[in-house]
């Protein structure tokens, strides 16, 4: 079952309006990824859902978003993949008419399931059709341009979301799909190649099943436990022993099958194996900026939305300038060096703001942001090139969706450990600071206290408790934000695991 392209297979005077396709194409699901976060309050007000409910939007995405990648690559091997492709930008832009229109909270987490299983596998198949239409020495010089498009989208779409949101209501962020999937669906009909397809093995509908399963228990398990207290819940605790019971059963299955769902050969690739740990190693840490950071500014420090989605630019054009730099770097410099370098960025700028306090500056923010664009933008482009080196085209359709996968699953697990590491450390601080909170502190009646704080007052007790809030969560922050530091550092020496192509 794979696809028997060639590199550099595609027309050659068609390869740029190709890079144009694919990049719209993954640009419009990226951007989806986190758009609609911006509009959650507006539609939880509209649904008249409870916090709880509301998240479901997000985690019905996740869930089709997770049975669609891992079935992508046998789908595309029956229907051919610019079949499939073509009809994924359809779906796509129709699932998002349709949760834009949506009635009802039920209609909506069903119709954003849909939209996750239709744009699963826009960037899996649109990085497999960039690989076969660019010869093996411009490659990487064509995924850092087209990196763009799917790296940068998540970063400007918070800005973008408020903005269109403020303007013409929570739909709106679903139906800006519509004109860019259009432009998408037109280049992929007129210009993405189609290629000879051989379909050798049947669906191991044993192994699909149990990857799938285990994989949604998952993704609700990182989604829900922060919610629900994670272990202390029982949900969390059935979530987490049937993901480890069918993903023990996958193994099983995979490894003594005739015809896996994956065969095991394919983990035989050098640096396919180690490239997907690393890459899982940056899914950990590579969204939590977008996530912590907006948080921070919004509920610690009182910055409007506007302001918060300008103070997330430069991080996106840091991306973009690594992301055009580092695929010419490759002829000159160790892809495994370059990736090092991208940690160190990535590693100094989660340090700087461990040693933030309340009185941060937006040139604090700025410079940092930029510097995490420009070290997760390096180190993106270079993970992707080592792991993917020594994949032959037949293998193609089979690996590249579970460089995604795992990345996902990454971000799902880092984001849930993060915040939960941010709330831990809150609420440590905050049991430490009220304990100084005494009337017979006399420092609360000396003339360094604010007006506000006496205690003799009805408010006193209300004012101190707001900025004692505002201290802890700010050093929660920055605690969370010195670990993630150190799990940067941490996996630099396990870069050069990765062999270094010729």
């Amino acid at each position: 079952m794979s696809d028997i392209g060639q590199p550099g297979a595609g027309p050659a005077p068609n390869r740029h309006l190709i890079m144009a396709t694919v990049t719209l194409a993954s640009a419009i699901y990226s951007i989806n990824l986190t758009v609609v976060a911006i509009s959650l309050p507006q539609m939880q007000g509209g649904f008249s859902a409870t916090r709880d409910q509301i998240s479901w939007v997000v985690t019905a995405f996740i869930l089709g978003q997770t049975a669609m990648i891992i079935f992508s690559s046998w789908l595309a091997s029956r229907v051919g993949r610019r079949r499939l492709y073509i009809v994924s930008i359809g779906a796509f832009m129709a699932t998002s008419v349709m949760c834009g229109n949506a009635g009802s909270l039920e209609e909506e987490v069903f119709w954003r399931f849909l939209q996750g299983i239709s744009g699963a596998s826009l960037t899996p198949l649109s990085q497999t059709i960039l690989i076969d239409v660019y010869p093996r020495d411009e490659y990487p010089r064509a995924l850092g341009i087209w990196s763009i498009g799917s790296m940068v989208g998540p970063v400007i779409a918070p800005p973008i979301g408020g903005w269109i949101t403020d303007l013409y209501g929570w739909p709106a962020v679903f139906y800006i799909n519509v004109p860019i999937g259009l432009l998408a669906l037109i280049g992929a009909i007129l210009w993405v190649p189609r290629t000879q397809t051989v379909n050798t093995r049947r669906l191991d509908v044993f192994g699909f099943c149990a990857l799938l399963i285990g994989l949604a228990a998952l993704q609700l398990m990182m989604n829900r436990g922060a919610r629900l207290d994670w272990l202390d819940s029982t949900e969390i605790v059935v979530e987490l022993m049937v993901f480890a019971i069918f993903i023990y059963l996958f193994v099983v299955q995979i490894t003594t099958s005739r015809n896996p769902f994956l065969p095991p050969r394919l983990f035989r690739t050098p640096n396919l194996g180690f490239g997907l740990c690393m890459n899982f190693a940056n899914g950990l840490i590579a969204f939590l900026p977008l996530v912590m950071l907006p948080l921070m500014l919004r509920n610690v420090q009182g910055y409007p939305v506007e302001l918060i989605g300008l103070l997330l630019a430069p991080r996106a054009i840091g991306v973009m300038a690594s992301s055009l730099v580092a695929g010419r770097l490759f002829a000159y410099v160790d892809a495994r060096l370059l990736s090092a370098l991208g940690l160190g960025c990535i590693a100094v700028s989660h340090w700087v703001m461990g040693q933030w306090t309340l009185d941060v500056t937006t040139w604090d923010v700025v410079w940092t942001g930029m510097l995490q664009g420009l070290g997760s933008g390096m180190l993106w482009i270079c993970l992707n090139y080592l792991t993917f080196a020594f994949v032959q085209p037949r293998e193609r359709s089979d690996a590249v969706p579970l460089l995604y996968l795992s990345f996902n699953l990454a971000v799902s697990v880092g984001v849930a450990g993060a915040i939960t590491l941010w709330t831990i450390g809150a609420q440590r601080a905050y049991a430490a600071l009220v304990e100084a909170v005494s009337p017979y502190n006399r420092l609360l009646h000396s003339d360094l206290v604010p007006p506000g704080w006496d205690l003799r007052l009805p408010g006193g007790a209300a004012g101190i408790d707001a900025e004692i809030g505002r201290q802890s969560a700010m050093i929660g922050f920055a605690d969370a934000q010195i670990v993630i530091a150190l799990i940067a550092l941490a996996i630099i020496p396990a870069l050069y695991l990765l062999r270094r192509p010729r």
